[in-house]
């Protein structure tokens, strides 16, 4: 009878399953989309709006100084509507809607961006492919916006 013994040379490494370090780089550009503007019946008129997921951007230009408000949609086309005529329980709409009015009829003008595409989600060394109808890739997209935007001279209209 022949014996036959196996020996280790080196201690087997454990699978990575939770990340030891946050490292991650996001890309996207804001894409002009047009203005807002008010009718005489004092209802908003939005720019036309793609019916996909993404990114958006009310920057309110005035005399006083800029305001901007920053949301993510899975949805742009159908958000932008229920800014326009916002339902007596969404608090969020109301306030940006009583806000934008407000805005246009004392002479400013607002401006509409939106990002609908994203570069990859690079994180450590390698790049995963992410979508902006995937509600966290948005979120995460959206807070990095309000967070680059929170350093400049403009006034955040996020709460």
């Amino acid at each position: 009878m022949e014996e036959v013994s196996f020996i280790r040379k080196s201690k087997p490494t454990a699978p990575v399953i939770f990340s030891a370090a946050i490292q991650t780089t996001l890309s996207a550009e804001w894409v002009v989309a047009g203005k807002v503007t008010l009718s005489q019946e004092r209802v908003l008129t939005f720019p036309e709006a793609p019916s996909e997921a993404g990114i958006y951007r009310f920057r309110f230009l005035g005399r006083e100084g800029h305001r901007c408000y920053i949301g993510e949609s899975a949805h742009l086309r159908r958000r932008f509507g229920f800014y326009r005529r916002p339902g007596s329980t969404q608090a969020t709409n109301l306030r940006i809607n009583a806000l934008m009015i407000e805005h246009l009829s004392d002479g400013g003008s607002i401006e509409v961006d939106t990002i609908t595409e994203i570069g990859a989600l690079k994180q450590s060394a390698s790049d995963r492919e992410a979508s902006l109808s995937d509600k966290a890739v948005r979120r995460l997209f959206e807070q990095a916006a309000i967070v680059t935007d929170d350093g400049t001279e403009i006034e955040s209209l996020n709460r």
